[in-house]
Parts: structure tokens; C-alpha cells; sequence
């Protein structure tokens, strides 16, 4: 058996009975079960030793305790520290129900031992996180729960990707990105130029999406990434404020806003999925922090039944999606120094990073058109910022402060060898746009 049989079959059988007695296999059992001498299996097991440790240094030891008034969760790590928010999403922790209060973090050198059986000095790590219990968001999540069950026995059945797309076999990945659309804002002529409000808003978000897939069909698309969020939503409370209490000018009750822009929403990806597979990003802003997650969690619940429809709805603050040698970094854009951003997609993105020619972030929030190079993107690490702008009229306070900027969604074809990006923008014609929604195309490419 042991001519039968290569280091790399010995090894992972290996790997798989450590896992049953929660050690590495000794050489005897090596010696009985596959047929090789002592220095082989010595050799082996070492080899067996690293793996198990490189897949354990960074794994956290997780506690999570409850109680009626608050809770607990305490990670032990070591050789890297993992951020707050990973500790959270590794412990599942709901966050509709415990409000982080405050952390601790404390380190401490523990001796381990190698391959070799020699002592190792390395550093651990501890993180406690105090949480209160939100009695009311206890019983939303309640509520929203039992809504998304019955939202999953009714979802919709589609008909399977191929009845719908002829060839999904292309080189380009098309990328629909409407941020800060803001459904639910109220904004008025006389005060502002321009008036605003939920019909308006869903007009507007439902013609862009319909002429960025007509734009679509003049390439030929692998996979459609659509972008939802950013401030989707204006408001996130029942007080009519933003995620932080900001106080806003709104149009009637935020139910029939959410209403509106799920139903938008869905009539984007089925529009998309007749392009290619979608995959659905969901990217909550400033605005709509928690409102976002939850659209996304019901658009996950409808779309179960659809082939080639995904949706990504994780409570991570930055999302990467990697496709060929395109690498895209998305979020809101309220949290992070735009000249951050490329260190922190070269600290997150690991082998990513690596494999890209093409790399770049899209970001909203700022209601206007802007790129930024963040290094020379003709060198191999380059990356490019795209301030993406938005379709939403300005408010009261945007008037007051003087804030304007084109009104535009954008679409983006990014061929997969990374090498080329056409920019497909489609822009709300200044001239016409206070009588009814025309918009007009304003592409380049690079």
C-alpha cells in the first residue's frame, strides 16, 4: 500500500482523523494504517502538525453568555487579533436584540510547541464585548422573523436561468450601483428647485434600472453585480431619523417607503437576471443601517426559489466581490477616509489583492460624482475610489449648505481580464427633470 499511496492522500486522511480524536496521529498509527516506515510517517506528521496549527492560530475560543438584562461574549485568540465585528459575526450574536456597549481588549505571551517539539512564544489575544437587551427589537426581530417564514413558504418560483438566458457564457461583469436613492424623502419646489417624494423616487430608480439593462445588452455579460442600499431608505427609526437620530423631512409613513423601494428592488433583479446571473449586495448607509439589513433578509427570503440569484447580506461594514482579475471593494462611505481605502483592501483582501489587475471601490454618500486615484493606476497596485452620484433631489438641508451635484445612476462593465472598464452612465437631464424623469447617457470607457 505504501507505493499505492502519495504524501498528499496520507496527509489528508490524516487531517480528517485529527479532527476525530482532536490531536495529530501518531507515527504508529501512520506505520498501521497506510503500510509506510518510521521516518516516513515521522516526517508526515509534521507536515500534518503545521497544517492543524496555521488552521488553529487565528480560530477564536467563543463564549457568549445571556441573561434577562444584558450578555456577554468573550473571544480568546492567538497569533492575530480579529476586530470586534468578527468576533460578533463568528459568535452570531443578533443585534436586533443586544446593543453592544462596550469592549475590552488584554494580551498575554502563552509557549506552545512546533513540529519539531520546540517551544514557540506566542501572542494571545482576549476580547470581552458587553451587550444590553433591547426588549423592543426582541419582539420586532420576533415579528420580522415570522414574517420572513411565511415570506419563504410563498416565495415566488422562477423559471430556471436558462429558460431566461440563452448564453450566460461572457467576459464582462456589468455592475448596477444606485446608492443614496432615498426613498422617503420629501422635498418641496418652492423651498428647494425641485420636488421630491416617494413616487418620484421609485419612478426614477425604476427607469435607470431599465435603461442600464438596455445598456447592458451591448456587452456580453457573465454575471450582473447590483449594489442595494446606501441609503436606500431616509429614514431608519420610527421618529422619522436617521440610524443615529438625525430628525429628517419625510414623505408620510417610512412603511410605504420600505414598500416601495422592496418592490423597486425586485423589479431590478428580475429585470437583471434576464441579463445574466445576479448577485445582490446588500450595503446598508448612515441612513438606513438597519432598514437595509432587513430589506435584504426579505429579498433573500423571496428570491430563494430563483436560480442564478444571489443575495448578500452580511453585517460586515465593507463587502469585496472578486471576479477574474477584477477586484471591487463596496461601501457606504460614512465610516472611512477615502485615502484609507486602498490600504484597507490590501489588508482585507488577502490573495484577492494579489490575483487582481483591476481594483477599485465604489462608494456613495456623497451625492456627487468623484474618482479618485488613490495610487497611479497604470502601476499593478493601483486602485481607483469611484464616488458614485445619486439619483435623489436635494432637501432642505442640502439647499441651505449648497450641496449639488448631477443627478445620475451608473452602470459599469468591467471586462474580466481587468484590463478594460466602460463607465455607462445614464444621467437626469438638468433641463427637463423638474417636469418628469428623462435621462440621457453619459458612458466613457478606460
Amino acid at each position: 500500500m505504501a507505493d499505492n499511496i502519495s504524501d498528499d492522500q496520507i496527509i489528508q486522511q490524516c487531517l480528517i482523523e485529527s479532527d476525530k480524536i482532536n490531536d495529530a496521529p501518531g507515527p504508529r498509527w501512520m506505520r498501521r494504517t497506510f503500510g509506510i516506515g518510521y521516518t516516513r510517517a515521522k516526517r508526515l506528521r509534521k507536515e500534518v502538525i503545521k497544517i492543524i496549527n496555521s488552521k488553529n492560530i487565528n480560530k477564536p475560543v467563543v463564549e457568549f453568555d445571556q441573561r434577562d438584562d444584558g450578555a456577554t461574549l468573550i473571544g480568546h485568540m492567538t497569533g492575530h487579533i480579529i476586530t470586534a465585528d468578527q468576533l460578533i459575526e463568528i459568535a452570531n450574536v443578533d443585534l436586533r436584540i443586544w446593543i453592544p456597549q462596550h469592549q475590552r481588549v488584554k494580551k498575554w505571551d502563552v509557549v506552545t510547541k512546533n513540529a519539531d517539539g520546540e517551544p514557540v512564544i506566542t501572542q494571545a489575544f482576549g476580547i470581552t464585548i458587553t451587550f444590553r437587551r433591547d426588549n423592543n427589537g426582541a419582539l420586532l426581530a420576533s415579528l420580522f422573523d415570522d414574517v420572513l417564514s411565511k415570506i419563504r413558504h410563498y416565495a415566488p418560483s422562477y423559471p430556471k436561468l436558462s429558460q431566461v438566458i440563452p448564453n450566460s457564457d461572457g467576459d464582462y461583469l456589468y455592475v448596477v450601483s444606485i446608492p443614496d436613492a432615498h426613498f422617503g424623502k420629501l422635498a418641496w419646489a418652492e423651498e428647494t428647485g425641485e420636488n421630491y417624494d416617494v413616487k418620484i423616487a421609485q419612478q426614477l430608480y425604476d427607469d435607470a434600472i431599465s435603461m442600464l439593462a438596455k445598456m447592458a445588452s451591448g456587452f456580453n455579460v457573465a454575471r450582473v453585480l447590483y449594489v442595494v442600499g446606501n441609503d436606500l431608505l431616509h429614514v431608519d427609526t420610527g421618529a422619522n431619523t436617521t440610524t443615529a437620530g438625525t430628525p429628517q423631512d419625510v414623505d408620510g409613513r417610512w412603511q410605504k417607503a420600505y414598500r416601495a423601494a422592496f418592490d423597486s428592488v425586485i423589479n431590478g433583479i428580475e429585470r437583471l437576471r434576464e441579463i445574466a446571473p445576479v448577485d445582490v449586495i446588500i450595503q446598508p448607509g448612515n441612513h438606513d443601517r438597519e432598514r437595509a439589513w432587513l430589506l435584504g433578509e426579505g429579498l433573500g427570503a423571496w428570491f430563494r426559489n430563483a436560480s442564478g440569484v444571489r443575495v448578500l447580506n452580511e453585517p460586515s461594514p465593507r463587502r469585496y466581490y472578486a471576479i477574474g482579475r477584477v477586484l471591487l471593494g463596496i461601501t457606504h462611505g460614512d465610516g472611512e477616509k477615502l485615502r484609507d481605502l486602498p490600504g484597507i483592501m490590501a489588508d482585507e483582501t488577502g490573495d484577492r489583492w494579489t490575483r487582481a489587475r483591476r481594483r477599485e471601490w465604489l462608494i456613495g454618500h456623497f451625492h456627487r460624482r468623484r474618482h479618485l486615484d488613490a495610487m497611479p493606476l497604470a502601476d499593478e497596485r493601483g486602485v481607483l475610489v469611484r464616488v458614485l452620484p445619486s439619483l435623489s433631489g436635494a432637501d432642505s438641508w442640502h439647499v441651505s449648505k449648497g450641496y449639488h451635484g448631477q443627478r445620475a445612476a451608473v452602470g459599469l462593465a468591467y471586462r474580466l481580464d481587468g484590463l478594460v472598464v466602460h463607465d455607462t452612465t445614464v444621467a437626469l437631464a438638468e433641463d427637463e427633470r423638474r417636469e418628469r424623469g428623462v435621462f440621457v447617457v453619459d458612458g466613457e470607457a478606460g
